[in-house]
């Protein structure tokens, strides 16, 4: 598609209220092209950016409607002023600082969504490219993160406009030697969020480490941290040991309880995957012993995590959770890795990280449901099945679970399984439409599959030995849950066909089911070893042993 073409269906996006497409897609443009085009591609990432954290605010409801409305209409603006100067080659605006002087700035899509309405008003765009080209010789002013030490007895001075305030405490020495631990921890950290963009403010309160005010609990350094509005407090202790080596155990705590709210994947009422609301908080604190530059990118992470920085969050949770011994040895952490791979778009790292937690904790329900509904999404319904089905083996009547079952085994035409669960659904309080969506799924694929037989009866009263007719009655049954029916049917086929692989596989999979299980297994023993080799790798593993 030629750039006109391309750069007037991403403003058809715009139009129809798709922003995020809208957004993805002129980023896709920009980096195939050189400059000045690709200028833009900062601006157009923190739009996306902005965009997805907006949603995000919603979701969490944080934020009204109405905010949520303004900064939408202010990132659509955005949007369109930033593609009007693509289309006539204009260069991305720089951002100033503020009259105080300070190094702060506001947001490109502020910038641009002020501009942009001034110019959408008027139905002009001359006059964005004379703000931009005024603009163009100022270079942009980098995130500083404010850090320091507070007066003793006051709150640290964190700014108005700080995403994240950070309260760390004098390290209490244990063997009464005094190692100011707190202040390289708050300067390595201040850097790392300014390396990585994240706003915030890092101080230091000043407290008598030997007072009775000093925290030896983490709900004790909440109350340190709750009046200064800090929302992450660090504290801990030092000691020497016997070879004279330093011993250092850092503390913190995450002080609000709306923290680590995660992505909760849920059926919604088109009976499809979907955001429907967020887990409740499920790290709130910590206790660790390693070296203070794996704690401060430990740290960095869940920070990351908190302002919605989720590239940032993930990549560094996961070289930090790979030096702690893996995900499996952290499970709490490697859940919010999970949640920041799932909103940057990573769906298949974030099914591997919630795969490697089920090696070591096979019980942990959280995880196979979010595995099992990311697998479902991605098209993976088998492993899906799976998934489920061990979490309802730890929790049997889970309605969130028993709905995605319910779900993907219509997808996989497993009607008997399909109809227990939506069965076992009716008896509980759960009225939702999205079981309602899933039943009525569920009837559709049960008269195909009536059809289905009634077709290969007919056939077969004709033609005995039509193996094709056969084949689709014997599935169907199985379907259907009629396992004897499909027990006799891919018995008579195996009998005109001995190497039918169908038949096989039909008699594999209801073998357990039915009365008369030895004969089955007796008829597969001499079905099987006549198979090809790439037809044993198909069905073999599905012979269970004998008893």
């Amino acid at each position: 598609m030629d750039p006109n073409a391309t750069l007037a269906n991403i403003r058809k996006l715009i139009a129809e209220a798709k922003n995020e497409e809208a957004a993805e897609r002129l980023l896709e443009y920009l980096n195939q092209d050189p400059e000045p085009v690709s200028s833009w591609r900062d601006t157009v990432s923190n739009l996306l950016a902005q965009y997805k954290r907006v949603k995000l605010q919603q979701q969490r409801n944080t934020i009204s409607f109405d905010e949520a409305r303004r900064a939408v209409n202010q990132i659509t603006d955005g949007l369109l002023a930033s593609l009007a100067s693509i289309e006539e080659g204009l260069p991305a605006p720089s951002l100033k600082t503020t009259e105080s002087g300070t190094n702060t700035s506001s947001p490109p899509w502020m910038v641009i969504g002020v501009v942009a309405a001034l110019v959408l008003a008027t139905a002009s765009f001359f006059m964005l490219r004379g703000v931009f080209q005024n603009n163009n010789n100022t270079a942009p002013t980098p995130i500083v993160v404010d850090q320091g030490e507070s007066e003793e007895g006051k709150c640290p001075p964190y700014e108005a406009d700080s995403e994240f305030n950070i309260m760390v405490l004098p390290f209490q020495p244990l063997d009464g030697k005094l190692t100011p631990i707190e202040r390289s921890l708050r300067i390595r950290l201040a850097t790392e969020m300014e390396k990585y963009g994240l706003k915030g403010s890092v101080f230091t309160k000043k407290i008598d480490v030997f007072s009775d005010e000093y925290p030896l609990t983490s709900s004790q350094a909440s109350i340190i941290g709750l009046p200064c509005k800090a929302q992450l407090i660090i504290w801990g202790t030092t000691e020497e040991d016997r070879n004279g080596n330093d011993i250092v155990t850092t503390k913190f705590r995450f002080i609000e309880n709306s923290h680590f709210s995660l992505t909760d994947f849920e059926i919604n009422n088109e009976a499809t995957v979907d955001t429907i609301s967020s887990l409740s908080s499920i790290a709130t604190s910590a206790e660790l012993t390693e070296e203070i530059e794996m704690t401060i990118q430990l740290i960095l992470g869940l920070v990351a995590h908190e302002t919605d920085n989720h590239e940032v969050a993930a990549s560094t949770l996961e070289k930090v959770i790979e030096e702690r011994g893996g995900v499996a040895a952290n499970p709490k952490w490697g859940l919010i890795q999970a949640d920041s791979y799932i909103k940057t778009g990573q769906e298949e790292r974030a099914i591997e990280v919630y795969r490697e937690m089920l090696k070591t904790d096979t019980t942990n329900v959280q995880a196979l449901l979010q595995k099992g509904l990311l697998e479902y999404r991605t098209g993976h319904n088998d492993v899906a099945h799976d998934d489920l089905t061990r979490a309802l083996e730890q929790d049997p009547e889970n309605t969130k679970a028993l709905t995605a079952r319910a779900a993907v085994s219509v997808k996989r035409n497993d009607l008997n399984q399909a109809r227990h669960d939506l069965d076992l659904l009716d008896k509980t309080a759960d009225k939702s439409i999205a079981t309602q969506v899933i039943r009525k799924k569920y009837d559709e694929r049960h008269l195909e599959e009536q059809a289905k037989i009634a077709t290969a009866n007919t056939q077969i009263q004709q033609n005995p030995k039509d193996t094709s007719a056969l084949r689709i009655k014997a599935q169907a049954a199985q379907n259907l849950g009629d396992f004897s029916t499909a027990r006799k049917t891919a018995s008579n086929l195996l009998e005109i066909d001995p190497n039918n692989l169908a038949a096989i596989k039909t008699l594999q999979s209801v073998m357990a089911k039915v009365p008369d299980s030895n004969a089955v297994r007796r008829q597969l023993e001499i079905a099987i070893p006549r198979l090809n080799p790439e037809e044993l790798k198909q069905v073999r593993a599905l012979i269970p042993p004998r008893n």
